[in-house]
């Protein structure tokens, strides 16, 4: 084996490389990356947002603690976010060339068992397909419907601007990107207006019903000017002079509403490479099916996309190329014991069965609860929303975890330690350092 080519610079693709060389792989490492080192996740996603997260913990920090209400300079948003996302940017690029990995800034596909590039075609040794996903859209398509990639990239100064003078927006998709999205802005442009809307029954309807509940108990709570429609559908969006005029239909019927911006963030999709090859089937130890050489990594293997999940499949790819027999495996198992985390106000995570899956599934099975009120360390935060709740069968085994508190994203993984296989700390987190370590 000579050479190792990888098509995707975000979490999974860098990972690997950087991980082969760590076992020891000392041929040639090629990453393909067309758009940015880092992925969305570096550079539209998780380090952005987590950001303009920190604000809006700074600003119920100071309401809470001191009884102060603190405005938050446009500017000073718009800079840290990107001196941010800049530092972690070069970070990745010295990394690779700590490790002798090399970057082309090229769209690389994969045609009849060849990488191609600028149109012509090459024989690779090993190929890794970590190519990540996209946003979904509803087709609609204005300079003020923003996806991700609007959001945090090319309008996001535009968008921050207009938000702190005070407008009317409107979030698409109550999933946990979604509410995260509403927590943020609600809480630090506190003269702005925010419009939630949601297709299915509840807000993020896969988790368990608890965590759902209080969530919601607590946006009623603090964003006043936030508002969450479920079992709503967009039926047509058109455009009046600057803004932008939806049409939806609620339960109670259809109803017409003017607003600045739009924000989706109703889902993704994969990104395939390869041509003719429509579903993408792999594998327990993550290798194409009917291939040798061809192994996947990151939101490509579909489920739950999010960057530690891409990085300990990246670990796991990394070894198994190594190794003349692969024995690392990816499971059905190893996908539940992924952590899933919301950064709302207050914070949100989960992972395993949820209370209504472990009864459907005809499992006996006991439930503790504990309640942040009770908290010593919660009671001098002022922070007591939340509680932690775990799900045993009857042998003591954890089946399920679910918090909501402050700092969840510190917390979840905790539980696993006794009886799990995966221990996965979640991104972006302090703890996660320990995925480098363990």
């Amino acid at each position: 084996m000579k050479d190792v080519f990888i098509i995707g610079g975000g979490p999974a693709g860098t990972k690997v490389a950087q991980e082969l060389r760590i076992l020891g792989f000392e041929g040639n490492i090629i990453i393909f990356e067309d758009r940015f080192l880092g992925g969305e996740c570096t550079n539209v996603g998780c380090i952005p947002s987590k950001t303009l997260y920190n604000f809006a913990k700074l600003k119920i920090l100071c309401k809470k603690q001191a009884n102060v209400n603190i405005e938050i300079n446009p500017s000073t948003i718009i800079n840290t976010v990107k001196r941010v996302v800049n530092t972690i940017r070069k970070g990745i690029e010295y990394n690779l060339k700590q490790y002798d990995i090399k970057v082309e800034n090229k769209i690389a596909k994969v045609k009849n068992n060849r990488i191609v590039i600028d149109e012509k075609e090459y024989d690779f040794d090993v190929l890794v397909l970590s190519t990540g996903s996209s946003p979904l859209t509803l087709g609609y398509k204005d300079e003020k419907i923003l996806t991700n990639r609007e959001l945090w990239g090319n309008y996001f100064d535009d968008f921050i601007n207009e938000v702190s003078k005070g407008i009317k927006v409107l979030i698409v998709g109550g999933g946990y990107i979604g509410l995260e999205t509403a927590s943020m802005l609600s809480t630090i442009f506190t003269n702005s207006n925010f419009t939630l809307i949601e297709k299915e029954k509840d807000i993020i309807f896969t988790a368990d019903t608890d965590v759902i509940n209080e969530i919601k108990k607590n946006f009623q709570k603090n964003n006043q000017n936030l508002t969450i429609l479920t079992n709503t559908t967009i039926k047509n969006i058109t455009k009046n002079s600057d803004n932008l005029i939806v049409e939806y239909e609620t339960p109670e019927g259809i109803k017409k509403e003017e607003f600045n911006f739009i924000i989706m963030s109703i889902g993704r999709k994969i990104n395939n490479p390869i041509e003719n090859l429509k579903t993408l089937e792999f594998d327990e130890y993550l290798r194409l099916k009917n291939s040798e050489n061809i192994w996947l990594a990151g939101d490509i293997t579909g489920g739950k996309m999010l960057a530690h999940k891409a990085e300990f499949q990246a670990k796991l790819v990394a070894h198994n190329i190594i190794q003349k027999k692969p024995t690392k495996r990816f499971t059905k198992t190893n996908d539940l014991q992924i952590p899933s985390i919301m950064f709302s106000i207050p914070e949100a995570g989960w992972y395993g069965l949820t209370e209504k899956e472990v009864k459907e599934m005809g499992i006996e099975y006991i439930v503790k609860k504990s309640f942040l009120s009770a908290n010593a360390r919660a009671i001098a935060d002022n922070s007591r929303e939340g509680f932690v709740k775990i799900i045993y069968n009857n042998r003591g085994e954890i089946l399920g975890t679910h918090v909501v508190a402050s700092n969840v994203s510190e917390l979840i993984n905790i539980p696993m330690v006794y009886n799990s296989e995966t221990i996965v700390y979640p991104h972006p987190t302090l703890s996660e350092i320990f995925n480098e370590l363990l």
